[in-house]
C-alpha cells in the first residue's frame, strides 16, 4: 500500500521491543497520527519464537529470553501486558568445558582445583571496583577514559590473573555475558556495561540474576502483543530507503511509501559489543536527537543496556521526549 504524501505526527522506524513501547506508550498519552515500519516481516527485533521441530506448539527462543528481578520496566511491561514468567531450570550440576576437560560442580564456579578459581574471584573483583569507578551516564568522561578505553578486555585479563584456567573462566563470562570475545571488547565499553547491570554478580546469576526467569510463550510475546494493539499503524516488509529531514519535519521514503512526520523515533539494539578505541573517540558526539530524529534502542539505555529492559527503558523514554515537543491537546 502506498502512503505517498500522508502527514503523520511520529513515525517509528523499527518494530523491534524499544520502537513498539516507544509507540505504544505514546499512544497511551493520545498520539494517535503515528505509524511504525518495520523493515522485517515480523516484529520484535532481536526476540523470535521458533516452533520445535515435531512439536509446534513449544517454541524456542532464538534470540533474548531471559529477565532478572531488578529488571523493573520489562517485567512491569509484561504485567501490564498479561505476559507471565516462568523460573530458569536451575536444577542439578552445573557442566563447564574449561580448557578441552568437562567439570561438574554445584556452585556458579568451580571450587576445583582453588587456586585458578581464587585467581577468578580476585580478579572479577577487582574488575568490579573499576566499574564503580566509571561515569554509568557519560563513560568517556571519567578518569583515564582514553587508556581504558584503548585496552582490550582480553589485555586487562592477562595483566590481572595468574592462571590459564582463571583467563578461560572470563572467556566463558565474556562471550556470555558480554556478547564476544575479550580480545574484541573495549574495557570501557565492558566497565559501563558492567555499570549499567548493576555488577558482574548481577549479569552472570541465574537466581536473582540476569537469567532468574523467562517469559510465558517466549519473549517474542511481548512484541507480538504491542503490534497487535497498534493494528494498522505498524507495517512490516517496508524498510526505509531515505530520510530527509528539516529542524522541524521528516520525510522517510520506505517500501511502503511516503510519510512526512513531525518526529521521528528510531530503535535498534543488541549486547552492545564495543571494540577498543571507540567508546571515548566518539561518546562526546552521542546525542539523543538529530534534527526530529531521537534515537531508541537498548544500546542507549543507561540501566541493563544490552537487554530487553534496556530496550523497554529506551522506548519510554523516547515517547517521553516525543511527547514533551508535541503541541498540547488542551
Amino acid at each position: 500500500m502506498s502512503n505517498a504524501g500522508q502527514d503523520m505526527d511520529v513515525v517509528v522506524i523499527g518494530g523491534g521491543l524499544s520502537g513498539l513501547v516507544a509507540a505504544h506508550r505514546l499512544m497511551q498519552t493520545g498520539v494517535q497520527s503515528l505509524l511504525v515500519l518495520e523493515a522485517k516481516g515480523r516484529v520484535g527485533g532481536r526476540t523470535l519464537n521458533e516452533p520445535s521441530a515435531g512439536a509446534p506448539a513449544t517454541h524456542v527462543e532464538s534470540g533474548g529470553q531471559w529477565v532478572g528481578p531488578t529488571q523493573s520496566r520489562v517485567l512491569a511491561l509484561a504485567r501490564e501486558l498479561g505476559v507471565g514468567t516462568f523460573k530458569t531450570h536451575h536444577r542439578g550440576r552445573h557442566v563447564m568445558l574449561l580448557n578441552g576437560q568437562r567439570r561438574t560442580h554445584r556452585l556458579p564456579l568451580p571450587l576445583s582445583p582453588w587456586g585458578p578459581t581464587m585467581d577468578f574471584v580476585k580478579a572479577a573483583a577487582k574488575l568490579q571496583w573499576a566499574a564503580w569507578r566509571v561515569n554509568r551516564d557519560a563513560p568517556w568522561t571519567s578518569r583515564h577514559a582514553m587508556q581504558l578505553d584503548g585496552m582490550s578486555l582480553r589485555e586487562w585479563v592477562c595483566q590481572n590473573t595468574q592462571t590459564a584456567e582463571a583467563r578461560a573462566l572470563f572467556d566463558v563470562v565474556s562471550g556470555l555475558t558480554l556478547g564476544g570475545d575479550p580480545a574484541d571488547l573495549s574495557l570501557l565499553g565492558v566497565l559501563q556495561h558492567l555499570q549499567s547491570a548493576g555488577g558482574l554478580a548481577a549479569l552472570i546469576s541465574v537466581h536473582g540474576g540476569a537469567q532468574d526467569s523467562r517469559f510465558v510463550g517466549g519473549a517474542q510475546e511481548l512484541s507480538l502483543r504491542l503490534a497487535k494493539a497498534l493494528g494498522p499503524r505498524l507495517r512490516t516488509q517496508s524498510p526505509v530507503t531515505q530520510i530527509q529531514w528539516a529542524d522541524d519535519m521528516a520525510i522517510i521514503h520506505s517500501a511502503s511509501g511516503v510519510v512526512r512526520a513531525r518526529q521521528e523515533d528510531h530503535s535498534a539494539g543488541c549486547i552492545p559489543t564495543l571494540p577498543p578505541g571507540l567508546l571515548a573517540d566518539v561518546g562526546p558526539f552521542l546525542k539523543p536527537r538529530t534534527g526530529p530524529l531521537i534515537w531508541a534502542g537498548t544500546e542507549s539505555s543507561h540501566i541493563w543496556s544490552g537487554y530487553m529492559d534496556g530496550a523497554v527503558r529506551a522506548g519510554e523514554q523516547a515517547a517521553r521526549a516525543i511527547t514533551r515537543q508535541m503541541p498540547s491537546r488542551d
